[in-house]
């Protein structure tokens, strides 16, 4: 791995705290359109913005999917783009390596309920090779790649241990790629790869992607520092100096909040750090008013034992969070934790509100029907997911592969989306002169998209560097933005509700405000109407216009055929 000019990266290691899968499919709206110009690419241009594929209205590209780039100069036939500008870039190729799960590694999917890939023509199993290209073949068709191609190949782990890990990134390397997507995921696999100078997608931290940069990047990952962020806005402009009216102790509803965060302990590989959440609080609370006592736990990364040590941890927690004459506890910590600590309080007569944060996947109605519902019927704050969403019978086909393959051709997969869209839309955003750092620059150009960049319900807000207005660069693909949200036990979910996290049963989040989405900087200032039916939703109906897809035929796609 010497063919290259390396540098030496600070490399850590842990489990990361959590991640959510990408939702892209939702449509692209006119607000929020970003014109601002870029030299090598022409955005704003008059060339850029009267281009084939381009949405004059919006300055994007006029594909039916939030994470969109803006508009660029179509690249002329025969034209300069520099040829082999890096490792595996010449004048007509990128080479890109898929790398594919091994069988372990497919069940690991699969007991997260990711689906594998289907060939929609079948309705069987469909393969790995296959979903990469059809899931690449709209890209293909409407990103500027400056007269190239990419060229896949692909490379099935051989293991997860660091030793299989190390021999993958050996040989994977030794291919010469610009890129690599690193669907099994595996922390070393990935720090090799992009120490070596590959483009690296995968499930990296934001500390990470920043040490490796530019070269690590988080395509199926969600920033669990921005979820800090958010919060403390969030708890000092609407919940401090106020009663804690919805406490499960009634004799704590008279009583001025006093609040305490739970939070994964400092680990090397963790991003989340809970000063993000007091920084956040002090900037928009009244002056003097005290923030949250920190209560941290021992953050777990075993998969078979993580349960039984959270249920060891939750009862000193709960004393330390009693002592502490906590009204309110915000919470950063994953299912299994909460659960824990909620069975811990139950036990303890402990009964405070629980603020939620967006913090790893509790805002998820089949996992928060799991947890004490004495103790969550008292749970609201902040939900990172996408609401679920009631669409018509024939109703717009949400997405650009739908779009593109149309209902019964090509090979998907809940797993590539993320990874494929991050790849296209940095070598359409990157410029004729392919390289590691030209893909930073143009991924930290891009404009706002989605969610409460774009006042959208039914997409999450996506931005890089920058441009998401956070105290740190971003490097990955979700978790900027959220809603406001309370847990109701007795609620179902509407029958005709659909999307990722729509589980019929009873017990579901609602909505206030319409699930309007929320950025950093923009939480509403005064209590929101949490609690209270009559102003809430447990589903979107109708779409709001900006989400409402463009029903434009895809001219000349297998789905017109």
């Amino acid at each position: 791995m010497d063919r290259r000019r390396l540098t030496t990266w600070l490399v850590t290691g842990c489990l990361v705290a959590g991640t959510v899968a990408i939702a892209l499919g939702s449509p692209v709206g006119a607000a929020g359109a970003g014109r601002a110009r870029d030299r090598g690419t022409g955005i704003g241009t008059q060339a850029a913005l009267t281009g084939p594929d381009c949405s004059p209205e919006t300055g994007r590209v006029a594909v039916p999917q939030t994470f969109t780039p803006s508009c660029v100069r179509p690249f002329p036939e025969g034209g300069d783009n520099g040829g082999a500008t890096a490792p595996g870039v010449t004048a007509t190729t990128v080479k890109v390596v898929g790398v594919i799960p091994n069988a372990e590694q497919e069940a690991a999917f699969r007991t997260r309920g990711q689906a594998l890939p289907r060939n929609a023509a079948t309705g069987g199993a469909g393969t790995w090779e296959d979903a990469f290209r059809d899931m690449a073949a709209p890209y293909e068709r409407f990103y500027e790649q400056w007269g190239r191609t990419v060229e896949w190949e692909f490379y099935t782990s051989t293991g997860s241990d660091e030793a299989a890990q190390r021999a993958d990134a050996i040989a994977i390397a030794d291919r010469e790629p610009f890129a690599a997507l690193v669907v099994p995921g595996g922390i070393v696999l990935q720090t090799e790869l992009a120490q070596a100078g590959v483009l690296t997608l995968g499930t990296a931290t934001n500390v990470e992607a920043e040490e490796q940069q530019p070269y690590r990047w988080g395509a199926f990952a969600t920033d669990t520092s921005a979820a800090g962020v958010n919060a403390g806005e969030f708890v000092a402009k609407s919940l401090a100096g106020r009663k804690a009216q919805w406490a499960g102790d009634e004799a704590l509803h008279m009583e001025t909040r006093s609040f305490a965060a739970v939070f994964p302990g400092p680990e090397p590989r963790l991003d989340f750090r809970v000063e993000y959440f007091d920084d956040a609080f002090r900037k928009y609370a009244k002056r003097g008013t005290p923030t949250a006592t920190p209560v941290s736990y021992t953050n777990q990364t075993s998969l078979t034992s993580a349960s039984a040590e959270y249920q060891a941890q939750a009862p000193q927690l709960v004393a330390r969070l009693k002592e502490s004459g906590a009204t309110s506890v915000v919470l950063f910590a994953n299912t299994d934790l909460v659960r824990a600590l909620l069975q811990a309080a139950t036990t303890q007569e402990y009964f405070p509100e629980w603020i939620t944060t967006s913090y790893a996947l509790l805002d998820v109605n089949i996992l928060a029907r799991t947890v004490d519902q004495r103790q969550w019927a008292h749970a609201f704050g902040i939900g990172g997911q996408l609401p679920p969403v009631v669409v018509a019978s024939g109703g717009p086909n949400f997405g650009i592969y739908g779009w593109y393959w149309g209902q019964d051709q090509g090979t998907v997969t809940s797993i590539l989306p993320g990874y494929v869209s991050f790849l296209y839309t940095g070598i359409h955003m990157a410029g004729p002169r392919l390289t590691g750092p030209a893909y930073r620059r143009g991924m930290f150009a891009m404009p706002k998209t989605g969610g409460a960049a774009q006042g959208r319900v039914n997409s999450y807000e996506i931005a890089f560097g920058p441009a998401a207005g956070l105290p740190y660069d971003e490097y990955l693909a979700v978790g900027l933005d959220g809603t406001l949200v309370w847990w109701s036990p007795e609620t179902p979910l509407p029958a005709d509700a659909s999307g990722a996290i729509a589980f019929p049963g009873t017990g579901t989040y609602l909505y206030v405000n319409g699930a309007q989405r929320y950025q950093s900087g923009e939480w509403p200032k005064g209590l929101p109407k949490f609690f209270d039916a009559a102003a809430s939703t447990a589903a979107v109906n109708p779409l709001p216009p900006a989400d409402v897809p463009s029903d434009d035929p895809c001219d000349g796609c297998p789905s017109a055929a």
